[in-house]
């Protein structure tokens, strides 16, 4: 219990944090002026090819003061990114939270977010041992490491993830929002089985 205690505490300034944002994007929807904006120049480009046949694209540009920043893009701004071009970019709170090229824009989660998944996944993990405590049973070590495993990856992806990303930005219905939805039910489904086989086995011995 005290680790979802303490969990949700430290999340209590980042939960914070990221509803101003939320506030703040539908602020500018209104045609309000709720971020700051500077011109950027382009750097460098990086495309990262994975195992798995995924590819993400990354942009590293400059900023007025000299400083650099390098954030995952789609692969729509990347394209029309080369070294040299000027981009805009958007500011909250000094954190980079989007950037147009031409006609494309994006928009990232600030820092609080992700660090508020975090926390939410820490709560979840603490609920977990909670749930053990008051109803589990100790059936050697490597069951105890295979139930945590099985909780903490079926709560990864809405707690970490889903989450904070609706709170930041609301529900958007695009193809990650979908994708991860579609992952996050089939790790509960798998993840919910493989817990039950274990507890029936525990009962049929």
């Amino acid at each position: 219990m005290s680790v979802i205690v303490s969990a949700l505490t430290v999340a209590a300034a980042p939960d914070r944090q990221t509803r101003q944002f939320y506030q703040a994007l539908h602020c500018e929807q209104s045609g309000a002026a709720c971020f700051t904006e500077e011109i950027v120049s382009i750097t460098e480009r990086n495309i990262f090819e994975y195992a798995d046949d995924s590819t993400t694209y990354a942009l590293t540009w400059q900023r007025g003061d000299g400083s650099t920043e390098s954030h995952q893009v789609r692969a729509g701004i990347y394209a029309k990114a080369p070294v040299g071009l000027h981009a805009r970019v958007k500011l909250w709170h000094d954190q980079t939270v989007g950037i147009t090229v031409e006609d494309q824009s994006e928009t990232f989660s600030p820092s609080q977010t992700q660090l508020l998944g975090l926390w939410w996944w820490v709560a979840y993990l603490g609920l977990g041992i909670t749930l053990w405590g008051l109803f589990g049973w100790w059936d050697g070590l490597s069951n105890l490491y295979g139930r945590v495993f099985l909780w903490c990856f079926m709560g990864a992806v809405p707690f970490y993830y889903l989450a904070p990303k609706v709170l930041a930005h609301g529900v958007q219905f695009d193809l990650n929002f979908i994708l991860a939805v579609i992952f996050a039910c089939l790790a509960a489904l798998i993840c919910t089985a493989a817990l039950v086989t274990m507890d029936r086995k525990h009962f049929y011995r």
